[in-house]
């Protein structure tokens, strides 16, 4: 019995690798993406205990150094303008995350797209392949049959 060789299946593994290198690229920006996000939660995190603790400072009626509030507020600067950086960052790399989500999505549908192809030529081969059996079968019946009356004629065993 012959083996089932897909003629594609060379075209099928470049899409394959395509699609995988599709996905690492879009990883990576994503990565990046949510790193900037991430930081963000960690600034506004930081900047609601600079704040609890500033407020601490004040109810615990803590004299009114101005270098204290200074400090307090200098911090509290320096993270929001690290979020905004970090705000930047993600509005640029947006495009680039779009562009790169829609060629992952384009190499996928590439790769589906034989992936299907290899499916049914695999179901036309086990039909050709089931056909011969059957063609087999039937050709071996006929000539038992055949070889049957030859031998009954040649022995005068006919009964009609």
């Amino acid at each position: 019995m012959k083996r089932f060789q897909f003629r594609l299946e060379k075209v099928l593994k470049i899409r394959e690798r395509a699609e995988q290198e599709a996905k690492i690229a879009y990883a990576e920006v994503l990565q990046k993406k949510n790193a900037f996000e991430i930081d963000n939660r960690d600034c506004d995190r930081i900047i609601e205990e600079t704040n609890a603790e500033r407020q601490i400072y004040l109810n615990e009626g803590g004299n009114l150094d101005f270098r204290i509030f200074s400090a307090f507020d200098a911090n509290v600067r320096a993270l929001l303008r690290r979020q905004e950086l970090n705000n930047r960052g993600i509005t640029e790399l947006q495009p680039l995350l779009t562009e790169r989500e829609n060629a992952l999505r384009e190499a996928m549908k590439q790769r589906k797209i034989l992936e299907k192809l290899k499916e049914k030529a695999y179901e036309n081969f086990l039909l050709e392949m089931e056909n011969e059996e059957t063609d087999m079968i039937d050709e071996a019946a006929l000539n038992m049959a055949v070889h049957s009356d030859k031998s009954k004629s040649v022995t005068g065993d006919v009964n009609d």
